[in-house]
């Protein structure tokens, strides 16, 4: 798994925050995974490590998509989602990952502020 989200240029930080655990939690998450002990692994998580572990091409962007569609399923989480982008993603993939975000929320009360935040971001 740590090989997989190197290769695919994740870092553990901000895959913990894009996912709304901890950066140790992730870790022992991971650990728990690399060595078949699921049962106390967040489900979401333990469906995103599938994901990511049996796609054999796709990239950072790919996987973003596959959190923002678990995001959809509640409601509640998309700003975090957004705020996690913000936080941890760095300057050169920032606007990537919020207009993808945009497109997978969908959601008209982020519309605007999306948008301003992607035009803050543009080159």
């Amino acid at each position: 798994m740590k090989e997989k989200l190197q290769k695919l240029k994740i870092r553990l930080t901000e895959l913990a925050a894009f996912v709304g655990v901890s950066r140790p939690t992730l870790y022992k998450y991971i650990d728990e995974y690399e060595t078949k002990q699921y049962k106390d692994i967040n489900h979401d998580v333990l469906y995103l490590f599938d994901y990511i572990m049996k796609a054999t091409t796709f990239s950072k962007l790919q996987v973003m998509e596959y959190i923002g569609k678990m995001h959809q399923q509640d409601r509640s989480s998309d700003m975090p989602l957004v705020n996690a982008i913000l936080e941890h993603a760095d300057d050169e993939h920032k606007r990537e990952l919020l207009v993808h975000a945009s497109e997978l929320l969908g959601n008209k009360r982020f519309v605007d502020r999306l948008e301003s935040l992607i035009n803050k971001y543009s080159k």
